[in-house]
Formats: structure tokens, C-alpha cells, sequence
């Protein structure tokens, strides 16, 4: 997965979560205050109330939380896809030092067996 699809999905998924965001009902009567979940709902589509005492509003605490939630996946995709390819890069170095170092052993242990070179 590349960093620009990371992005876009988030993108489009911050975009969704506006667009369809969650409603909660309030019900208030006389001094009685009851909060309920009301669902998902686009904008365009109002929102159904469940008699004349109750009011519908955003409930800004869960779109924020799946904000914050959905912000932390992608941060962390993104943190961990870099840590990766650092990971990976050091790991093919060490593979390269170990087969630099098992060949300059093979030379030396022709130079040893050809005997000392005169030049």
C-alpha cells in the first residue's frame, strides 16, 4: 500500500463520516433528560423524532471519536509502512556485509592454500 492510497482512504472515509454522520435523539420531559442513539443519516434525509418532546442533533462525541479512531489507523499505517521499509532496507544490508564478508573469507582461504603471491 502506498502513502497516497493511505491518505486517500482516509480522505474519503473523513468525507463519509460527514456527509452520513451519527444522530443522537434527546428527550427531554419536564426535568427528565434522556440521550438515545438515533442512527446514521445523511443530511438530505430527515432524521425521524420520536414524538414532540424530543429534539435530533449530531452526536459530536462519536464523530469525533471515529475521527480520531479512523486518523490513528491511517497515522499508524503510515508510521508502521515507513518502520517497514527502514526495517527492510537494514536487513538486506546485513545480508550484503554477510556475503561481502563469507567471500573476502573464501579469497583468503585460496590465498592460503595458493601460497603467498610474489610480485
Amino acid at each position: 500500500m502506498s502513502s497516497k492510497f493511505i491518505i486517500g482512504v482516509w480522505t474519503a472515509l473523513v468525507f463519509l463520516m460527514c456527509l452520513i454522520p451519527p444522530w443522537v435523539h434527546t428527550i427531554k420531559i419536564r426535568d427528565i433528560e434522556k440521550v438515545a442513539p438515533a442512527g446514521y443519516y445523511a443530511f438530505y434525509i430527515q432524521v425521524p423524532q420520536y414524538n414532540d418532546y424530543s429534539s435530533v442533533e449530531i452526536d459530536w462525541q462519536r464523530l469525533l471519536l471515529q475521527f480520531i479512531a479512523i486518523t490513528a489507523l491511517a497515522g499508524g499505517l503510515l508510521l508502521t509502512k515507513s518502520q517497514w521499509r527502514v526495517w527492510k532496507i537494514n536487513l538486506e544490508n546485513k545480508l550484503l556485509e554477510r556475503q561481502l564478508e563469507q567471500l573476502s573469507i573464501k579469497t583468503k582461504i585460496n590465498e592460503l592454500r595458493e601460497g603467498p603471491s610474489e610480485i
